[in-house]
């Protein structure tokens, strides 16, 4: 599709477009090198055979590109048991886990380490303070608002234990399975996978609800996003029911566990509870 997009705006925008030939003037004249792309742009006729084709394969070409920042401090944080090769797969997970989008975004923005925290803040403002905003004097970089802080940290313990009581694994408390759904090391089955995949999704996104704010993450917040989702989610697996006949649903095989420990939880004994 996405091809096919770019197939119809080379087609039809850039044969009118007067910037199309100064921009490629302008690299000639610094003397610079034109991309695959742009030297396609430079060859381009409108009976240009297999030029669907040529743009499919540069879009799908990866690049040899050095490690991007988040990469380098994820690496440092899991002390080396999160390399470059493993993101293919972290990524993939993604995808794999939930077509909620919500779920994606948070995801996207965790793992690209997208949030400003009290040290990246009294950095921009002089004036402002490095401590975590949970008041343990501790200095608020990434990892610790995140992972280490002790009330954050209570909480992914219980969601630990909550993991025990649904799918009866035990998971290691590591942030690169907590923080990044990272189970290179874990036999998971694809039920498993895909229910644990949800499970932390919803505790990061429960998180990320107080992640500037005193109070603790609360287990009852949990329990409701764990419910959105499944909403949402039954919504997602039914329109892609009514659009193929082909698609395959696995709601059943990612939430029937889950499902089956949320009618189980009363929520007045829950209702104080981290």
């Amino acid at each position: 599709m996405l091809c096919l997009a770019v197939y119809l705006l080379f087609c039809a925008f850039i044969p009118s477009c007067s910037l199309y030939n100064s921009h490629l003037k302008s690299h000639h004249l610094l003397h610079t090198q034109l991309t695959e792309f742009e030297t396609l742009l430079r060859i381009y006729d409108p009976t240009m055979k297999k030029l669907l084709s040529l743009i499919y394969q540069l879009l799908n070409r990866i690049p040899d590109t050095k490690p991007l920042h988040y990469q380098i401090q994820w690496q440092k944080d899991t002390q080396d048991r999160v390399l470059l090769e493993h993101w293919p797969l972290i990524w993939a997970s993604v995808n794999n886990c939930s077509s909620i989008f919500n779920v994606k975004f948070q995801t996207l923005k965790l793992y690209t380490r997208w949030y400003l925290t009290p040290y990246k803040l009294a950095n921009i403002y002089k004036t402002y303070s490095d401590k975590c905003w949970k008041h343990c004097d501790s200095q608020g970089i990434f990892l610790h608002c995140w992972w280490s802080c002790p009330q954050i940290f209570k909480f992914w313990k219980l969601i630990q234990q909550k993991i025990h009581c649904i799918l009866k694994l035990d998971i290691p408390l590591l942030p690169e399975v907590f923080l990044l759904s990272f189970f290179n090391d874990l036999d998971l089955s694809e039920r498993e996978e895909r229910s644990l995949s949800i499970l932390l999704a919803a505790a990061q996104m429960v998180v990320a609800s107080s992640w500037n704010k005193k109070h603790p993450p609360f287990l009852r917040h949990w329990y409701g996003k764990l419910l959105d989702a499944y909403v949402m989610d039954k919504i997602s697996d039914y329109l892609k029911c009514r659009e193929s006949v082909c698609y395959t649903s696995k709601l059943d095989m990612t939430w029937s566990k889950i499902l089956t420990f949320l009618g189980s939880v009363d929520p007045l004994t829950h209702r104080n509870m981290l």
